[in-house]
């Protein structure tokens, strides 16, 4: 018995390992052709994203592209050198047969770490953030079930009747996104489970949020415009919700006429420093949220190693 029982288990052993080792060898997904260059800056400075199932076309800082290969909304989740923001990269690419634009962002990672020598590793960091967080007495919004509106040839403003312009239809590592830009500043977003609009106020009074179906994880980014800086999602709610949000006028869009008033020497922008943020505002708490200013872990992007200039094509 001793040793059929040993036998056995050096069997399982044997074929334990057989399989980790396969799954640890599995091949990444890999662009089939891609060049890789330095965009120089010249004065006639663009930018260039199109994604297809056939091509992968790029002309972005090294953050924006470290941006979509880690999947990450803001730069803030990135510790990264410097100068990522003033390096423009261009990659031209040929996706594998059978990936789809969903699997870019790993195969932007393996093209970085080939081309660059990028090596990073993630680890949580303490941060002055906000949580999001359910107010005491519960949420006081209506909970909706999710419809797929995505392939609407038109989509309608729904104060004016009219077909809404600027309409874009992109696909994203998290699926197809359409954007039709608001007469008078905002969009309407919409996926294949969700619909939202952000619209500008005039007059510098921030925007409105009305949400026919939002989850937390768009909420979120919204709110992290709004106080520029993390927001961490505690609510634990999944579902999509209807509800109507007034954000004021942005902390983002306040530091950005700060600096154009400096280089300028005069004011750009309205006064708005007696604005409240939204961390203080009633109206999140009438939603059943709450913004709750602590010191988090928020899981980042460590770069340990990146070069500013790629290998060889």
């Amino acid at each position: 018995m001793g040793r059929t029982a040993v036998a056995l288990g050096c069997a399982f052993i044997v074929v334990w390992g057989t399989v980790a080792s396969s799954a640890q060898s599995k091949p990444r997904l890999i662009f089939e052709v891609a060049s890789v260059r330095v965009f120089p800056v010249d004065g006639q400075l663009r930018n260039l994203n199109r994604m297809t199932e056939k091509r992968v076309d790029l002309i972005q800082t090294m953050g924006a592209i470290l941006m979509q290969a880690f999947r990450q909304q803001r730069s803030y989740r990135i510790s990264a050198p410097e100068w990522l923001s003033e390096v423009y990269v261009e990659i031209q690419a040929t996706m594998p047969a059978g990936a789809t634009v969903q699997q870019v962002p790993e195969m932007l990672q393996v093209l970085l770490e080939e081309r660059f020598g990028m090596v990073t590793h993630r680890e949580a960091r303490p941060m002055d953030a906000y949580e999001l967080v359910v107010a005491p007495g519960g949420i006081k919004m209506r909970e909706v079930e999710p419809v797929n509106e995505v392939n609407k040839e038109v989509h309608l403003d729904p104060r004016s009747g009219e077909p809404q312009r600027g309409a874009t239809l992109r696909e994203t590592p998290d699926g197809i996104v359409r954007t039709f830009q608001v007469p008078g500043g905002g969009f309407t977003r919409l996926t294949s489970r969700t619909l939202y609009e952000r619209r500008t106020v005039a007059g510098g009074g921030g925007s409105i949020i009305t949400a026919t179906r939002m989850s937390m994880a768009e909420l979120v980014p919204e709110l992290e415009t709004n106080v520029d800086t993390a927001v961490v999602d505690r609510t634990g709610l999944t579902g999509l919700y209807q509800f109507m949000l007034r954000l004021p006028y942005d902390a983002l869009f306040m530091r950005m006429d700060a600096l154009a008033s400096a280089r300028l020497g005069q004011r750009v922008g309205a006064a708005r420093e007696t604005v409240e943020p939204v961390s203080r505002s009633k109206e999140l708490e009438g939603l059943g949220l709450r913004l709750e200013r602590r010191r988090v872990p928020v899981e980042m992007i460590i770069v340990d190693k990146l070069s500013r200039t790629p290998t060889e094509n």
